[in-house]
């Protein structure tokens, strides 16, 4: 068994996979409304300390664009990578991006949790990167996907955590300025 590690931040970069409208659209409320607020929220600290994101859209021209509410905790980081392969590693310019990027340690996020977020995992750990999948900000159509590509992923070597685990880590403290700006979006 692996001895857990949280990702030391100074090394860690955060990918977004796939949180498009039309794919969000045949959610649950309650799981699209979870996705939203915890990927809103990751996003958000990575962006207030500088760390790198990455951002995936699925065949945009077929399903749309990037929803509004992570395009706007993006705000200028939203530069999607664009695809039609389900894992993000197999995407044409990915590999110039991680290349530049020069960070081992990947916090994934987004839909769905069974089959892009799985493969690009999958394909992440494969090529050696340790993968932190945040299980509140991915999201499945169907509860049992959902349950099962968690499970898969921890399996295959993946750490499953939650947004607060890891950002509340990374913090540290309470009453600093970093934790007063997140304050607002961890609810």
């Amino acid at each position: 068994m692996n001895k857990f590690v949280f990702p030391d931040k100074n090394d860690t970069f955060l990918i977004v996979v796939d949180i498009q409208d039309n794919l969000l659209k045949v959610f649950k409320d309650e799981v699209k409304e979870r996705i939203l607020s915890k990927s809103s929220t990751l996003i958000r600290y990575f962006r207030q300390q500088a760390m790198p994101i990455l951002v995936f859209e699925q065949y945009p021209k077929g399903i749309g664009p990037t929803n509004e509410r992570i395009k706007e905790a993006l705000e200028d980081d939203y530069k999607p990578i664009t695809k039609t392969c389900f894992s993000g590693f197999l995407a044409e310019n990915f590999k110039d991006a991680i290349d530049i990027i020069k960070k081992k340690n990947v916090v994934l996020i987004g839909i769905e949790a069974h089959i892009c977020v799985l493969q690009t995992c999958y394909d992440l750990l494969c090529s050696g990167y340790n993968v932190y999948v945040c299980a509140d900000a991915v999201g499945s159509r169907f509860d049992l996907d959902w349950d099962v590509a968690i499970k898969t992923m921890e399996k295959m070597g993946a750490i499953v955590l939650t947004t607060e685990m890891l950002i509340f880590r990374w913090l540290g403290r309470a009453g600093t300025e970093e934790f007063k700006c997140m304050l607002p979006y961890l609810k």
